[in-house]
Formats: structure tokens, C-alpha cells, sequence
């Protein structure tokens, strides 16, 4: 059974929505958005997609449309990863005040080599920052399972390592930062067109990590994530 919010909520720049097809929390400078759990099959994976405000207009992002988009998660083994296969199930505010909003997202269980597996996954994203928290929390009976945050290299991308993740400039101009404080692995994988950071996590740890996208370049993301961390 699909568990929607209120179609629409505000707070200052901070917006929050839902359909049957996706749920949306964005700012003035960025959106997110994840597929939800509908007929829409145009992803073989549930991704993360995203815009960006760019001279005042705001762009979607298109550089990849497959694999985690900007800053999804799953759980990644020797066959490649094991994500939900159609999206998340619900999506709620948490809270929301006019300096923060925090958006939860349920993925209901799903088989990973017999396993079954299930994920909430906590979003916040800030007034005026580009920059958005993620917390994910896997559930289910195993001890310790691998999981990978990624982000799209795009066409002629160019990535760039930095502390605990990768930056990366599109040939749009925008760029993209993905942090994971505890990152134990990071991959350029350039055969599926992806960066991913790597934790193993045991049932319902809390794993963390960053993502951010700007017109306005790395240096600028890592100021605006000094300010959330």
C-alpha cells in the first residue's frame, strides 16, 4: 500500500511533494526526486534524479538516468548492486521549519541472495544550502551487508577525488560533490559511468553521507557542507 504526505507542504524556500509517480523536496537552489512505487518502470534501478537553479532557471539534471543517480544507495556485491526494484513505498515529512526539512523514505523488503532486506532512508535538506544529509538505516537478517552512495560521471565528466568522496565537474558546468564520512571504499567505475562510496553496515546502523550539486563549483559545495556537518 502506497503511504503519501500531503500532495504539498512549504516552509520558506523549502518544499516538500508527493505523486503517484514520485516524491519531490527541493530548495531555491536544488531538487531531489525519487521514483515511488507505481507502473513507472523507466529505471531499471530507483535513482535519485535532480535539478539545479541555473541562471535563474531551473535545469534538470540528465546526465544519467540509471544506476543510483545523485546520491541514491544499495547494497552492491560481486553481481553489481542489489537495489529495491521499484522504488520507494512511502514518503512523510519528519519535520519542517523554514531552516530545514526532513523527508522520510520507506523501501519496503526485497530478496538480495535470499536475504530479505528493507530501507528507511532519512533526507534533510537546508534553506539556501545546495547540499543535502542522507542517513540510511538497512534492515533485515544478515551481518553486515556492503553498501554503496553514488553519483553519475556523465558524459565527458570530469572527476576529481577529495576527502572522503569524489567531486565531479559535467560538461554543463555543474558540479557534484558525494561525501561519506566513514567511507571504507571508493570506486570510479567507469564501466557503468559512476562514482560509489563503500560502507559495510550491520542491521539498522545508521550510515551517513553528502551530496551536493551547484553552477557554482566544488570549493563553493564544500563551504555550504561545512555548514550542515
Amino acid at each position: 500500500m502506497l503511504i503519501l504526505s500531503a500532495c504539498g507542504n512549504n516552509a520558506g524556500n523549502l518544499k516538500f511533494k508527493t505523486t503517484k509517480k514520485a516524491a519531490v523536496w527541493s530548495n531555491s537552489l536544488v531538487e531531489f526526486r525519487t521514483d515511488m512505487d507505481s507502473n513507472d518502470k523507466r529505471n531499471d534501478l530507483p535513482t535519485f534524479q535532480a535539478s539545479v537553479m541555473l541562471n535563474g532557471k531551473k535545469e534538470e539534471l540528465k546526465q544519467d538516468n540509471t544506476a543510483l543517480g545523485y546520491g541514491a544507495s544499495a547494497p552492491q556485491g560481486m553481481s553489481g548492486l542489489y537495489a529495491p526494484p521499484r522504488g520507494a513505498t512511502s514518503a512523510q515529512i519528519l519535520s519542517m521549519t523554514p531552516e530545514q526539512l526532513v523527508v522520510h523514505l520507506h523501501y519496503d523488503k526485497w530478496n538480495i541472495l535470499e536475504t530479505g532486506v528493507a530501507l528507511d532512508k532519512q533526507v534533510t535538506l537546508y534553506s539556501g544550502n545546495p547540499v543535502m544529509k542522507v542517513i540510511d538505516y538497512y534492515i533485515g537478517d544478515f551481518d553486515l551487508l556492503n553498501v554503496s552512495a553514488g553519483l553519475p560521471i556523465g558524459y565527458n565528466g570530469s572527476v576529481s577525488k577529495i576527502e572522503n568522496g569524489y567531486s565531479i565537474l559535467y560538461n554543463n558546468g555543474i558540479s557534484a560533490i558525494i561525501i561519506m564520512p566513514e567511507v571504507e571504499n571508493m570506486t570510479v567505475d567507469k564501466g557503468s559511468g559512476n562514482v560509489f562510496l563503500k560502507k559495510q553496515i550491520m542491521p539498522n546502523q545508521p550510515l551517513y553521507y553528502y551530496v551536493g550539486l551547484s553552477e557554482q563549483g566544488t570549493d563553493f559545495l564544500l563551504e555550504q557542507l561545512a555548514k550542515i556537518m
